[in-house]
């Protein structure tokens, strides 16, 4: 469930989350011009796929209820936009601000409803809906976005992209005309796509007939480029619709959906030389661009999307390639308007490879590592909670009562699960049980052996809970040492929440123990969770710990002495970088002296730090799924302009 607030009330009630095709009275400054383009397919009867706007007003109720209006009307009025470190801190903290806000009240109720109704299990587009001009930016947009936690949390992280650096101008310009809230928000569901392309029309010139050229391929398509390099294409007359000339690529990958991503897979072998549209099919997509193009001048662009039983309209746009009477659609091969459209100028680098440090991914349920690790060079946390939840009673009561393997067996399970389809030296950081009194209170017999604590957040968990009695921690060395012999090589045991180096150097003696000595495989790590833990890092680099992994929101928490788990109070006490630098360049200058590894563990992902652990020299930093490819980015461009100075 997501968190919410309690907003002023309001003349006028607000109707959250509007469906595009019934917002025909709404004017363009409620919905932007995304929104309105969209309407406009519905009133021409072209399909697109279900979508929602939050419109303008729904956006400044969110503002005024988390304070944002008032933070903007004081930190833009000051705001100097010739300087650039200026520039670069009021937006990283307005970001922060709009990342951590909640929905009031009545907000929350709405999405909950049309979560539940519409939104649950599926794929869905947040895009912004900008107010103040026709384009669409595009790049803002989220996609592939899945879960209510998730779809939530992008349509924050789409409204915080608005006050990038390079967006600022416009931001400025806006608020002085009056617009305190520049956007609407779409929620578009993404089609699970068949077959998918573009068509492309060119009117007619003097010495050559208008035509519809029908891009397609199997799957989602990513980008143009693999249309023009496997894809099948369709040219069309549109005053006839003959088909005039046509092509079969041999496409041998196709682009499926996954979270947050698009997943490359290869084409079954006896589709791979089968048409992906059929020729009926072909011109009623014609169709569809010709009717898209209708009141238009020149040349137009249009991308669709075909599922099972429908094919839909997704975006449209000019065609900017001018055709001669000698280079024009009909003439010339048909691949050669894609290559009109492909960007030959500059374009960000895109990045691939190894880097120094390298990019971890933490996940939970086993299941998440069949799509959540691509592009991690490891796990850098596997949370063994999940593994716990799955059994009938409190761990310790199935203990007691003599079913110490079906724990044992679960943990297991987990780490056998996450390391499949992953060579054997994969490295797997799994984290011992992290559970509060009150979260273990909730099994059943959970009450029988959790004390009830006023503040269970910092009370008897972590380290204290390990030692004062080991039996637990025993069965988890158990279950690492099964899945080892089961060929799982690359095992680390992280033990979380130690409050001094008195605790972990216990731990470690009680780990040299000769029963242990089958165990010798583990490398052992400790989870810094305390602004102590970095105070003091030097008292921890001792003989037999592997690593540190430094939890920055639980240590920024406590830095503020707030509980990061009371999401309203937390959000008030943005992450200060200069004071986490100082701290995090200290942890890595100890490490180093003591050659033990440090990694970055970020729950939310925040650029500046990123940047911080690559120039420092981490050896890695830990990401939730969504978030690998760009912290990839992120290193290997500070690590670029650490070599070239």
């Amino acid at each position: 469930m997501v968190k919410s607030v309690h907003s002023p009330s309001a003349a006028q009630p607000v109707q959250p989350f509007l469906v595009v095709s019934e917002t025909l009275s709404a004017p363009e400054r409620e919905v932007g011009a995304l929104a309105a383009s969209l309407r406009t397919f519905h009133q021409r009867g072209l399909p697109t796929p279900t979508a929602w706007v939050m419109p303008v007003s729904t956006l400044e109720e969110i503002a005024q209820a988390n304070h944002l209006s008032r933070v903007l009307e004081l930190e833009l009025s000051a705001l100097n936009l010739k300087d650039r470190q200026q520039r670069l801190r009021f937006s990283e903290d307005i970001a922060q601000h709009i990342k951590s806000m909640v929905l009031p009240v009545s907000i929350e109720k709405a999405f909950q409803k049309l979560y539940d109704t519409w939104l649950d299990h599926q794929f869905v587009a947040i895009r912004p809906s900008i107010v103040t001009t026709q384009e669409y930016p595009e790049h803002l947009s989220a996609l592939h976005v899945q879960g209510e936690a998730n779809i939530l949390e992008s349509l924050f992280e789409v409204w915080a992209k608005l006050y990038l650096p390079e967006h600022l101008p416009d931001r400025v310009a806006e608020w002085k005309k009056g617009h305190k809230v520049p956007v609407a928000l779409v929620i578009q569901m993404m089609v699970n796509a068949e077959s998918s392309g573009v068509g492309i029309y060119a009117p007619a010139g003097s010495r050559r007939p208008a035509s519809i050229t029908i891009f397609s391929q199997w799957g989602t398509s990513p980008e143009l480029r693999s249309l023009l390099q496997q894809g099948d294409w369709f040219e069309i007359d549109p005053k006839t619709w003959e088909i005039r000339q046509r092509h079969v690529g041999v496409k041998h990958h196709e682009w499926v959906r996954r979270l947050d991503h698009l997943h490359q897979q290869p084409v079954q072998r006896r589709l791979q030389t089968h048409p992906s549209l059929t020729p009926q099919g072909a011109i009623a997509l014609a169709k569809m661009v010709a009717a898209a193009h209708k009141g238009r001048l020149g040349s137009y662009i249009v991308d669709w999307a075909a599922g099972i039983d429908a094919a839909y309209i997704l975006d449209t746009r000019p065609f900017s390639h001018q055709f001669t009477e000698n280079s024009n659609l009909y003439y010339l091969p048909a691949a050669e308007q894609l290559k009109a459209l492909i960007p030959t100028t500059h374009v960000p680098r895109n990045y691939s490879g190894p880097t120094a440090t390298k990019i971890y991914v933490s996940i939970g349920k086993g299941d998440q590592a069949k799509t959540s690790l691509a592009g991690a060079d490891g796990i850098g946390l596997l949370r063994s909670e999940w593994a716990y939840l799955q059994l009938p009673a409190h761990p310790f009561h199935l203990l007691k009562t003599g079913k110490a393997d079906l724990v044992r067996n679960q943990l297991t399970e987990l780490l056998l699960q996450v390391s499949q389809s992953h060579s054997d030296d994969f490295p797997i950081l799994f984290r011992s049980q992290n559970f509060t009194t009150n979260e273990l209170a909730g099994f059943k017999h959970g009450d029988e052996y959790e004390p009830d604590e006023p503040n269970p957040y910092l009370g008897y968990r972590g380290a204290i809970r390990v030692i004062h009695d080991y039996t637990l921690f025993d069965v988890e060395l158990d279950a690492l040492q099964d899945a080892h012999l089961d060929g799982v090589q690359n095992l680390g045991l992280m033990i979380p929440f130690i409050r001094n180096h008195s605790e972990l150097a216990i731990i470690l003696h009680h780990f040299a123990k000769p029963e242990f000595a089958t165990q010798r495989f583990l490398q052992l790590w400790m989870q810094a969770n305390t602004p102590e833990n970095l105070i003091n890092i030097d008292q921890y680099c001792m003989p037999g710990l592997q690593g540190i992994s430094l939890n920055v929101q639980s240590i920024h928490a406590l830095l503020y002495g707030v509980d990061p788990d009371n999401t309203d109070v937390f959000q008030l006490y943005p992450a200060h970088h200069q004071t986490l630098f100082e701290l995090l360049k200290k942890a890595r200058k100890a490490t180093q002296n003591h050659n033990i590894q440090l990694i970055l563990q970020l729950e939310q992902y925040d650029q500046k730090l990123v940047e911080f652990a690559a120039q420092l020299g981490y050896d890695g930093v830990t990401v939730r799924a969504k978030d690998i490819h760009r912290a990839r980015q992120e290193v290997i461009e500070a690590e670029h302009q650490h070599i070239l100075g």
